[in-house]
């Protein structure tokens, strides 16, 4: 792709949309998804070798400068242009410089940027996903064994926020793990949706060339393709259904940090905050603040936020690739899963 002739398009993007939306977009790419482009890219010419649409001798050369771009891991050697467009543009811009056009320019056979972005995406998210299922379910381990510690410690019950019945902590901390094992069957269920390969679909109309969309489906980890060339690139509905599982989680975690914010109070007196989640009063150095409890009840409102952010950008959108699904509506989902991962 060269800087001044982007197909049709004669101009280089002005500075304005440089600024606002190439640069950073480039900027998350390199620190997000710079090895998932190129791991995208290997699988997709490994399936164009093995169903002969390209030759074995062109397949080799781009895998071998493929390797060589992936070791320089997210600081590449070579130039990242703005004025190309996107960071792909880029890759494949040095992949031909390397290899020439009549190589490096198979590499795109049978594929768009939609499906690949599509594809990137899913796995990306994937890969976050995973870790914050694990990260729950230390959560989750880590109330099972407080629970356990102290069976016979016995509490007033609430109701109200009065005094009504006596019960043990342990029987409060069972509650919250019933609560907590439905949240993570919600979260689980995500994933049903999220590791379906869009790669294949090309840019909405799929393509005419003989792909085998199951060969990169395997390589790439995914539990099967998309079957609809049109919802390969269109659909970001995992990423609401993700979304609004989180905030479910966050709504019982929120009220989980409320009762402990509470019973930190001297009045309560049940508990202590440990002094590496606490802070200190600038004037009143005899005071304790719970502030990590605070922060974590509020990052319940940031995902129900998001969630509405994501929601509003996906709807009265074209069922088809636009930059409302793949840019916008993304943007915040990424938010959502840091914020989640904070809480």
């Amino acid at each position: 792709m060269d800087e001044k002739h982007r197909g049709k398009i004669s101009k280089k993007p002005s500075p304005e949309v440089v600024k606002y939306l190439i640069n950073p977009a480039i900027k998350q790419d390199l620190e997000r998804s710079y090895q998932t482009i190129l791991d995208i890219n290997k699988a997709h010419v490994i399936m164009l070798v093995e169903e002969g649409i390209i030759a074995k001798e062109v397949g080799a050369k781009i895998l071998s400068c493929t390797q060589e771009i992936a070791k320089m891991q997210e600081n590449p050697a070579f130039e990242i242009n703005p004025n190309v467009e996107d960071l792909y543009f880029n890759l494949e811009r040095y992949l031909i410089e390397q290899t020439g056009p009549e190589i490096g320019g198979q590499q795109h056979t049978a594929r768009s940027r939609n499906d690949l972005f599509a594809t990137e995406q899913r796995m990306d998210i994937r890969g976050y996903f995973l870790k914050l299922c694990e990260s729950f379910n230390g959560l989750r381990q880590s109330i099972l064994e407080l629970g356990q510690s102290c069976p016979d410690a016995v509490m007033s019950g609430y109701t109200h926020l009065q005094p009504s019945e006596p019960i043990t902590f342990a029987h409060y901390c069972a509650g919250m793990l019933e609560a907590l094992e439905r949240s993570y069957w919600r979260i689980e269920r995500c994933w049903d949706a999220l590791n379906l390969c869009p790669l294949g679909g090309g840019s909405m109309g799929s393509t005419t060339f003989m792909i085998n969309r199951n060969r990169t489906s395997e390589l790439l980890g995914f539990n099967k393709p998309l079957q609809n060339s049109i919802d390969c690139t269109a659909s970001r509905d995992y990423c609401l259904e993700i979304i609004a599982a989180l905030s479910i989680a966050a709504c019982t975690l929120s009220r989980f940090c409320f009762d402990l914010y509470v019973w930190s109070t001297p009045e309560y007196g049940y508990l202590e905050v440990d002094d590496s989640v606490a802070g200190c009063s600038s004037i009143m150095p005899q005071k304790k603040n719970a502030l990590t409890l605070e922060c974590c009840k509020a990052k319940a409102a940031h995902l129900e936020g998001f969630f509405v952010s994501v929601f509003s950008s996906l709807k009265n959108i074209p069922f088809t690739h636009c930059r409302d699904s793949s840019t916008e509506a993304m943007r915040f989902v990424w938010t959502a899963l840091n914020e989640f991962e904070a809480l």
